[in-house]
């Protein structure tokens, strides 16, 4: 069982590739077994903020162990990964494009399962919608598709869920857009307290008075024992390993330097970079993109088979806001299935097991 399985050494299969537009990527790749049979379909992961590939330690081993060969990106603004300034580059469709570079480079020539958490599942739908011969499956772990083409307004969403819910959604990236530079600042000068917040054991309770509240991130984040919990009170998700908390501190624990708009320049390691998926996706990039892309962009539907796998406490990924999406996402209800996890958000870290399990099943190889 995966549970009992050494995980792997990730390092091993580490590598770096250069993309047609100089970019840097480090990734990892990691070859099928050779000893359990021919080699199954190959799966392309696509992690989250502000999550890692070592972050899904637990499922790269248990697909290696299936036989399945892995890409595991680390995506842009992550480092070693490039971390570039320059919000436009932070648009989906580029960084599909970087992807099938990456899948060119390995010479992957057969079909692929797509896994995407988070921001990495945006990614997966969109790497399909500009490039659907790829794959063979799309999982989104948390988070489905959002429609295709359609501005993003962040103000309208906060107030709507205050109203319809009692709190506000997405107020955290009311806290990244008011000020990059200082929310990245606030988050590496407390590292420990972000770690604390995000992979809470009881994150879905935590979110509600920290993340779906103005002003909660930074209440949080500077506020250790001051009528808020004090870090050593805070019990971590039983998959959060030192290992993982290690690897966290090296990328996200270093400050970057100051933001300086429209320049190539990188910023290193720290969060500042992986905030500029936030900049991009409010300032609206996208839209244009997949407006021009196809004509049938506001009724696009995937010929896919869908796996959703929803959790259950997340208070901004609700299952009655991701489902109806989703079906609307699926040419054949038939091509999707709808799973549900007791876990927050950090599904992977919380119920790795049982996600482990769910994509054995969904892939039926």
């Amino acid at each position: 069982m995966a549970s009992s399985t050494a995980p792997l050494d990730l390092s091993k299969y580490t590598s770096t590739f250069t993309t047609p537009n100089n970019l840097t990527y480090t990734y990892i790749h990691i070859p099928p077994t050779n000893h359990n049979g021919p080699p199954k379909t190959p799966i392309l992961l696509l992690h989250g903020w502000p999550s890692l590939p070592t972050d899904f330690t637990s499922l790269l081993t248990h697909l290696h162990h299936l036989n399945h060969p892995i890409i595991a990106p680390y995506l842009l603004g992550y480092a070693p990964t490039s971390t570039p300034r320059n919000p436009t580059l932070y648009r989906l469709k580029p960084m599909a494009a970087d992807l099938t570079s990456l899948i060119a480079h390995l010479n992957i020539r057969t079909l692929l399962h797509g896994i995407g958490h988070d921001w990495g599942a945006t990614l997966l739908s969109r790497t399909e919608y500009y490039h659907p011969h790829l794959f063979k499956s799309l999982s989104y772990l948390t988070i489905g598709p959002a429609p295709f083409g359609q501005p993003f307004g962040l103000d309208m969403v906060n107030t709507m869920t205050k109203n319809q819910l009692g709190y506000e959604a997405v107020a955290y990236q009311k806290f990244i857009m008011d000020d990059p530079d200082r929310a990245a600042r606030l988050m590496e000068e407390n590292h420990e307290r972000m770690d604390g917040l995000m992979f809470a054991a009881d994150a879905g309770t935590l979110w509600k008075d920290y993340v779906c509240s103005i002003g909660g991130v930074e209440k949080w984040l500077t506020s250790n024992g001051e009528g808020v919990p004090e870090l050593k009170d805070v019990k971590l998700a039983d998959g959060v390993t030192d290992d993982i908390l290690r690897r966290r501190k090296e990328t996200f624990a270093a400050a970057g330097k100051p933001y300086e708009s429209n320049n190539r320049t990188d910023c290193g390691k720290g969060y500042r970079a992986s905030l500029n998926w936030y900049v991009s996706f409010n300032r609206n990039l996208n839209v244009d993109d997949e407006r021009a892309e196809r004509q049938d962009w506001e009724t696009y539907k995937t010929e896919k088979d869908v796996l959703l796998v929803m959790c259950d406490r997340d208070p901004i990924a609700l299952p009655a806001m991701m489902i109806p999406m989703i079906e609307g996402y699926v040419k054949d209800r038939k091509q999707l299935r709808v799973e549900h996890v007791d876990a927050s958000h950090f599904l992977m870290l919380e119920k790795g097991q049982k996600v482990n399990e769910l994509l054995k099943s969904f892939f039926r190889e």
